[in-house]
């Protein structure tokens, strides 16, 4: 009867030999966290920040609702006007499942902003920002609880401005 009890520790032994053998596999999978490349600031900053662009997006709001071509021009780098007024990105987007359904082909920038801009931005408000460095962040709305980038924004001689 004595052998029996000898037999029975082995197993439990297994078993904890098996549980350590699969937590350090996690772990290495756990690291891929160094998304923590993520670009900090002060509170105040943010706050700062926060509030300064959620004006930016309340005055572009307005000028995108009464499609005011030439002011919003004024809100761009000149990165982003040549992105988007390139014939690659312009069939690119022409090529989205709305457009070809109403058959528009974007030709230029102002095709873009009139059949772009104007139905997806003119309702954009301002949830969170994500901080590139001090002069580069992401304007994030939750959507259908999703964060979506509503603009990547660049600071140009102290000013906002939407940017590729």
């Amino acid at each position: 009867e004595k052998p029996q009890p000898a037999e029975t520790p082995p197993p439990v032994e297994e078993k904890v030999t098996e549980a350590p053998a699969e937590e350090p596999e996690p772990e290495p999978e756990a690291e891929p966290e160094p998304v923590e490349e993520v670009f900090t600031v002060t509170e105040e900053f943010f706050t700062e920040t926060f509030e300064d662009i959620r004006a930016l997006i309340t005055e572009l709001n307005a000028i995108i609702i009464d499609e005011n071509y030439n002011k919003w021009l004024t809100y761009l780098t000149q990165e982003y006007i040549s992105f988007h007024s390139s014939d690659e990105i312009l069939k690119k987007n022409s090529d989205q499942p709305l457009l070809v359904k109403y058959d528009i082909t974007l030709r230029n920038l102002k095709d873009y902003f009139r059949y772009v801009v104007v139905p997806s931005r003119s309702n954009a408000r301002l949830d969170d920002l994500v901080f590139i460095d001090n002069d580069h962040v992401k304007a994030i709305m939750i959507f259908k609880e999703q964060r979506t980038i509503l603009y990547l924004l660049n600071r140009v001689d102290e000013k906002w401005k939407i940017g590729p």
